[in-house]
This record gives C-alpha cells, sequence and structure tokens, in this order.
C-alpha cells in the first residue's frame, strides 16, 4: 500500500513511516494497547484512555456521521460513519484508500498502530 505524495499528505509517510506500521503483534486487547503505546512513545494509560472516551473500547465503534456522500468511505450510504474503531481514527478521502477503513474496523494491531502513530503527529 502507498499513499499518494498529493492533498498535503507528507511524503517520507511511505518511505519512514508505513514500513514501521505492520500490525505484527498478537495478544489481548490490552496487550495490543500496551505494544503501539510502547512503539510511538506514549504512556499506556494515555492510550487506554483515549479508547475509553472514543468508544468504551469498543473496536466495532463508528462515528462522526456525514451526509456527504463525497465523504463516505466505501460500502456506507449517507448518513455515513468517517471514524472507525476504539480510537475514532478519520477516514478522510482520497487520502486514505478502502484497506486502511477495513483494516480499522476488523484489525485491533493495525488500528492502534495507525491510531497512535496520528497521536504522535507522524
Amino acid at each position: 500500500m502507498s499513499i499518494p505524495a498529493a492533498g498535503g499528505v507528507d511524503s517520507r509517510w511511505n518511505t519512514q513511516i508505513m514500513p514501521r506500521v505492520t500490525g505484527n503483534f498478537t495478544g489481548t486487547t490490552d496487550e495490543i494497547i500496551q505494544w503501539a503505546a510502547c512503539k510511538w512513545g506514549f504512556d499506556e494509560d494515555i492510550v487506554r484512555a483515549v479508547a475509553v472516551g472514543e468508544s468504551s473500547w469498543r473496536m466495532s465503534q463508528l462515528g462522526d456521521y456525514r451526509d456527504d456522500p463525497a465523504k463516505c468511505a466505501p460500502g456506507y450510504g449517507t448518513p455515513c460513519p468517517t471514524s472507525f474503531g476504539m480510537m475514532q481514527v478519520k477516514w478522510t478521502p482520497p487520502r486514505h484508500l478502502p484497506a486502511v477503513q477495513a483494516e480499522h474496523r476488523v484489525q485491533h494491531r493495525l488500528h492502534l498502530g495507525r491510531a497512535t502513530r496520528l497521536l504522535r503527529g507522524l
């Protein structure tokens, strides 16, 4: 997967950051939170607090519904969610690929890895 450099996306994402978002970890939800926090330099309690505040630790959580079909992730009609998963990572077209949205819905480790990377500002 590669993110296009258009639309303000920093080209370093593809060369420096994306290779580090592997999802190569298995464990309980709390163990995955600890792993993601450690990987991106956060206190695990901060990541837990964000997860509780955003979704009550529900990976299936959908939020930030919009009525504009142009802002909908593939497979959703209006009103459509634009935030996904326990950390409520925002799906914003055209930067995000459909696979990113799907990963946030079903894979804790990829979702938490991406979410903590975003919190880091990378």
